[in-house]
């Protein structure tokens, strides 16, 4: 998606679990790629959290280049009581 400083964003390729390691997360970054070219070019942004070693390899693979950093902050609070909740670990998620 073009946003309006001109450049293509692909927010979050998501694969569900059972068909991660399979190419999909590729094939739709690749597709994405090729849309663009296809459409006269431009510039692609992607995000990734760090601890997703595998996507950040692939990015690496595609020939994405690391760019300025950002940092992100999460704050779970519960909803009924509004006291904090303790934030998953990466490996908690996965």
């Amino acid at each position: 998606m073009r946003n309006p400083a001109g450049f293509y964003v692909i927010g979050m390729t998501g694969v569900r679990r059972e068909d991660r390691g399979r190419g999909v997360a590729k094939a739709l970054k690749v597709a994405a790629m090729r849309a663009l070219a296809a459409a006269g070019g431009g510039e692609i942004r992607t995000f990734n959290d760090p601890p997703n070693k595998a996507m950040l390899n692939m990015n690496r693979a595609l020939g994405f280049q690391r760019g300025p950093t950002r940092s992100r902050y999460e704050l779970h609070l519960d909803p009924l009581t509004g006291e904090r909740r303790p934030i998953p670990t990466p490996e908690e998620t996965a």
